[in-house]
């Protein structure tokens, strides 16, 4: 941990709520609803001033196992797309 800030430790709680109120969410469901419909949610989101989360339940587009298992911090930070491992690479770029 040569490059890292000495005592620095992750406010889950926070980080989660900072995601939950942004539309990032929009990204990582894109590829299984369609750029339309997540962008469409993302604005609703912002519009009513809520979750895209709960947008994303009321318009049954995910069940809340699904989205807990999209916005997962490993699924939004490995390549590929979120929740499918398919489209992960098997192996890390060399280098």
């Amino acid at each position: 941990a040569t490059h890292c800030v000495e005592g620095l430790q992750v406010d889950e709680v926070r980080s989660r709520r900072w995601l939950e109120l942004s539309a990032a969410l929009a990204t990582a469901v894109a590829p299984h609803i369609g750029h339309q419909a997540a962008g469409d949610a993302a604005r609703e989101a912002e519009r009513r001033d809520m979750p895209i989360r709960h947008v994303l339940l009321e318009r049954g587009h995910f069940t809340a196992e699904e989205l807990d298992r999209l916005s997962a911090a490993l699924e939004l930070t490995t390549p590929g797309v979120a929740g499918d491992p398919r489209a992960r690479p098997s192996e890390p770029p060399a280098g």
